[in-house]
């Protein structure tokens, strides 16, 4: 039973790999061929996660939260966190296209790998499962009136629209699903993650507003050391 147990999520592991765009296979394939792997790398050597157990990087993440990201391993437990944000002044003479003028994200995640392997010495995979909780607020710019032409013959006559801004928004979400994490050449780490999540808008009183559930992807680029 352990048996079959590994052998499907190996394969699980494997067919998320191949729906990595083929580039990262052409890069590896050509580097590997151009240069003799290292003698002292063999897929029997302890598995990259394990040897760089930390990663910094950037990740992009509904669930988890966007910007500047961290990872560790703990063995087979694993933690991040997310930070970002953006802020723009904002001036009426200037056009805003439904955006925010401030937005922040920070989030956290707790990930519980159930499977992982040395394909080559270039390339490691391991397969997780992932919690995430995430806050976000932002200041949206709102849209007060349309522009329009005074008069509809003669472009000269063209009005800006009005923008104002709004309150401050609040949010919190929390998400789940699964993850695979592909190390090449022992460093390079590309995590990609599917999952679920339920999105609540603190700030906003009508209820039928304020909650989103649904799915989502989440990516990252990181650098394992």
């Amino acid at each position: 039973m352990a048996a079959m147990r590994k052998q499907l999520l190996r394969a699980v592991l494997i067919g998320l790999i191949l729906l990595v765009p083929g580039a990262v296979f052409a890069v590896a394939d050509g580097s590997a061929s151009s240069e003799p792997a290292p003698s002292d790398v063999s897929p029997s050597d302890i598995p990259p996660y394990d040897t760089f157990p930390q990663a910094l990087g950037g990740f992009y993440g509904p669930f988890s939260g966007s910007g500047i990201h961290y990872h560790r391993w703990f063995g087979d437990t694993g933690l991040h966190a997310n930070f970002g944000v953006i802020y723009v002044p904002f001036g009426t003479d200037m056009w805003w296209d439904g955006g925010t003028t401030l937005d922040y994200s920070l989030g956290a995640e707790y990930q519980r790998r159930v499977y992982g392997e040395v394909f080559a010495p270039w390339l490691t995979g391991s397969l997780y499962v992932f919690a995430a909780l995430r806050h976000r607020g932002y200041i949206p710019v709102i849209l007060v009136a349309e522009g329009y032409y005074a008069d509809p013959e003669d472009p000269n006559t063209w009005v800006d629209p009005v923008f104002e801004l709004g309150t401050y928004q609040a949010e919190l979400t929390v998400g789940a699903g699964i993850g695979v994490e592909l190390i090449l050449f022992r460093h390079l780490s590309l995590p990609v993650e599917f999952g679920y999540g339920a999105n609540w808008t603190v700030t906003e009183p009508d209820l039928a507003d304020a909650f989103a559930v649904g799915p989502n992807l989440q990516v990252g680029l990181r650098y394992r050391y």
